[in-house]
């Protein structure tokens, strides 16, 4: 994480195909823009954060070197605030409302301020941008899915107690951070992730896999998926062959 530079920059202008932009807020990695922020006045009462994602529709349209690289967007307006994909629509932004973890929650929510210390923490910034960024393809378009923040922080603590479940050692037992669950190491017994309908079950079984098969502790384990359906297996056999 050090090695990297991280940079906000209001008012950046770029010159647009028929005149020139200037997004609100641009975040940079090392000079890449990986983030887009367009905020409303909340003082306005005409305008809300549809108008901010309207305006984010223009600048793909007159400006769209600047989502080369794009990984998150977001839409403010003071307090209400969203986040969604660079291909996202408006029914797919939605709100952060956790900053550490899953037990962190603002007593005072205040949107804006808790998806920008949350999303853009660097270190779980970093995670994210690794593990949970999807691109679907149907052969024809690319959909670009990012995970939301109940199976970011879901996902991480699943990967973490199936590190410590799979642990070839016996003894004492290890605290799961968010779930106060014990794991007992070389258990095999990492626990059970309840989703409800339309959470995003099988994007989240993807960025499972994803980055537990990139855990040096695992060994390049081989995972199998049960269902309980025959309509089920061959809707996450296509979400698993589409995801990259």
């Amino acid at each position: 994480m050090k090695q990297n530079r991280f940079v906000a920059v209001n008012q950046f202008t770029i010159s647009g195909s028929k005149q020139p932009r200037r997004s609100d807020v641009i975040c940079f990695i090392n000079g890449i823009p990986f983030a887009v922020l367009e905020l409303k006045n909340p003082s306005d009462e005409n305008a809300d954060i549809w108008d901010a994602f309207n305006q984010l529709q223009t600048y793909k349209d007159e400006i769209p070197d600047l989502f080369v690289f794009n990984e998150a967007l977001v839409v403010s307006a003071g307090y209400t605030a969203r986040i969604g994909s660079l291909t996202a629509n408006q029914e797919r932004f939605l709100p952060w409302r956790t900053i550490k973890h899953e037990d962190d929650k603002p007593r005072l929510e205040w949107q804006l301020e808790t998806l920008v210390r949350g999303f853009f923490d660097r270190g779980l910034l970093l995670d994210y941008l690794r593990f949970f960024i999807l691109f679907e393809s149907d052969g024809e378009t690319i959909i670009k899915k990012i995970a939301g923040y109940h199976q970011f922080h879901a996902l991480r603590e699943a990967v973490k107690a199936t590190v410590i479940a799979a642990r070839d050692i016996q003894g004492i037992t290890e605290k799961r951070a968010t779930y106060g669950d014990e794991v007992a190491p070389g258990s095999k017994k990492a626990g059970v992730v309840w989703h409800t309908q339309g959470s995003g079950k099988s994007i989240s079984m993807c960025c499972y896999v994803g980055k537990l098969l990139q855990q040096p502790e695992m060994h390049n384990p081989t995972l199998v998926v049960v269902t309980d359906r025959n309509d089920l297996d061959g809707q996450l056999y296509a979400t698993f062959c589409n995801a990259q």
